[in-house]
């Protein structure tokens, strides 16, 4: 029963950390697209 227990934990919480890492990096590619484009418009002005 505990070996269950443990197996479902270890696979469940790599999920979590994946979904946390997957929004972590829509996040910054979301940014860095961002800084990109301004950085665009910095170098266009000039």
């Amino acid at each position: 029963m505990q070996n269950i227990f443990t197996k479902t934990k270890s696979l469940t919480i790599p999920a979590k950390i994946r979904k946390s890492v997957l929004i972590l990096d829509n996040i910054i590619y979301m940014y860095a697209g961002q800084t990109k484009d301004t950085l665009a418009d910095v170098q266009r002005l000039h």
